[in-house]
């Protein structure tokens, strides 16, 4: 066994070139990326055959040492970036043509029994089996010691966000968290309740994702106005969900001011019952209303002796008022909307006229305004007369 391992201990080098010229060619991940660690996967694969070599002389390196230098080499190729399975790939191809050199020279060994050999080779197999365990042990842990470092270092960013402290230079420091650079970016946001971060997380490659308060907040590059559509698509497949964006900005120092138009469009969007894709400009009236809450009040209260009658029985006049005016104040489309007869509908048309003390058509944007002032719910305010 000595004589066939010292002809294969011989031939290290040639072995060892045999594996990296197969890595090439079977595995994918290594023919894109070794020319960015070429000589750490020589060093590497040349380190393994001859530790076959010494398995074979039945003098292995001790189990610890060998254990611990799996683990690191473990650490390496998650801090490259490069995916475990290529790497429990590359363990199997160098096994097996270290295994085909050995078939191929040990009939050269007239006193090797095949037992002797299939023992040589079984315990090899043992140790290939233990340090794959050690390497996939130091890459699932330093994956999540980097996925844990880069969470920091979102949050952080998302801090500095929030306190207005970023500008275009934080590239560097945007694009080592994963933001792809790019002529603008936009900010989306969305309800961070569950499921979603790891939803958008799954689709947010070139982008950053944090909390900030009860909401999500994406922030994505573009190209150009065009690709904003396509990107929400992209984070947010489910078309349903409420997503409110703003707009695109230029650099960095630009995205504070979208994050806060997208943070502001969801908290009315959310008020008013909205759901899909919504920017700023489909809440433009509800925003100047919330920006005005005194005047939003005294709108609102025009629907108070609606909202009064509506409590003591089944007038339902605030929502035959809404259909009516969502309808182009038709009566015929109301009526099919509520499910009511045209002669009930015409009763409480005339009841809300009596109330309100004038024509609907009259005050038809002022109702519209109150039904909306209404719907965001914002706090009684007094504003003084001067």
């Amino acid at each position: 066994m000595n004589a066939l391992a010292d002809v294969l201990e011989a031939r290290a080098h040639a072995i060892t070139q045999q594996v990296e010229e197969a890595y090439r060619v079977e595995i994918p991940e290594y023919r894109l990326r070794m020319d960015t660690f070429e000589e750490d996967s020589y060093a590497v694969s040349l380190a393994g055959v001859l530790g076959a070599v010494a398995i074979l002389r039945g003098a292995p390196a001790p189990v610890e040492d060998r254990l611990e230098l799996s683990r690191a080499f473990g650490r390496r190729r998650a801090r490259q970036e490069f995916p475990l399975s290529a790497v429990v790939h590359g363990f199997q191809v160098g096994v097996r043509i270290f295994l085909e050199h050995v078939a191929l020279e040990a009939p050269r060994f007239g006193g090797l029994s095949g037992a002797v050999v299939l023992q040589a080779v079984g315990d090899l197999m043992d140790v290939v089996t233990t340090s794959v365990a050690a390497v996939s042990e130091g890459y699932e842990a330093t994956r999540r010691e980097m996925v844990a470092d880069r969470r920091r270092s979102v949050d952080a960013f998302f801090s500095d966000l929030v306190l207005g402290v970023v500008s275009d230079a934080d590239a560097a420091r945007a694009g080592a968290m994963g933001l792809t650079p790019a002529p603008g970016y936009i900010a989306f946001a969305t309800r961070a309740d569950s499921g979603v971060e790891h939803d958008v997380e799954a689709n947010a490659a070139g982008c950053l994702s944090g909390r900030v308060g009860s909401a999500l907040v994406v922030i994505a590059p573009v190209e150009s106005p065009a690709d904003v559509e396509p990107r929400a698509r992209a984070l947010f497949p489910d078309e349903t969900r409420l997503v409110a964006s703003g707009a695109p900005r230029s650099g960095l120092s630009g995205v504070r001011a979208g994050y806060e138009e997208a943070l502001h469009t969801l908290e009315l969007a959310g008020k008013l019952g909205l759901s899909g894709q919504v920017q700023r400009r489909d809440v433009l009236v509800p925003g100047l209303l919330a920006s005005t809450p005194a005047y939003a009040s005294e709108l609102a209260s025009l629907l108070e002796p609606l909202v009064e009658a509506d409590s003591k029985g089944e007038a339902r006049l605030v929502p035959t008022l809404r259909a009516y005016l969502a309808s182009g104040l038709s009566p015929y489309k109301t009526a099919a909307a509520l499910f009511v007869h045209r002669n009930t509908l015409r009763a409480r048309l005339r009841r809300i006229e009596q109330l309100l003390g004038a024509p609907i058509i009259e005050v038809q944007l002022a109702l519209q305004l109150a039904l909306l002032a209404r719907d965001l719910e914002l706090p009684a305010t007094i504003r003084e007369i001067p």
